[in-house]
């Protein structure tokens, strides 16, 4: 959608989740976004993300999203070097809810 952010601390990985941005960043993203498709996106609230992340209706009760072992489901400070990975690397939720 454009660039990267110039504080961005990994480049050159393109299937990486974007760091560094703000709430006005994305702002400005959401609305390229829909200049570009015609369809309207938002952020989740802090309750869709809550719901969604455990799970949902479906919920099978993870400590988790999507698992009980949180090194096969996120990436953290024991096993991220500190650094962003590629997406799809880690068990999926087992909801996803597309609004």
């Amino acid at each position: 959608m454009g660039s990267d952010p110039p504080e961005l601390r990994f480049k050159g990985c393109d299937d990486c989740p974007v760091e560094q941005v703000s709430w006005d960043d994305i702002q400005d993203f959401l609305k390229k976004l829909e200049t570009k498709t015609g369809q309207k996106f938002r952020l989740p609230t802090e309750v869709e993300w809550e719901f969604a992340a455990r799970g949902g209706n479906d919920s099978k009760k993870y400590l988790f999203a999507g698992g009980n072992t949180l090194n096969e489901v996120a990436g953290n400070v024991k096993n991220s070097g500190l650094k962003t990975h590629t997406v799809g690397t880690k068990m999926p939720m087992n909801w996803v809810c597309m609004i």
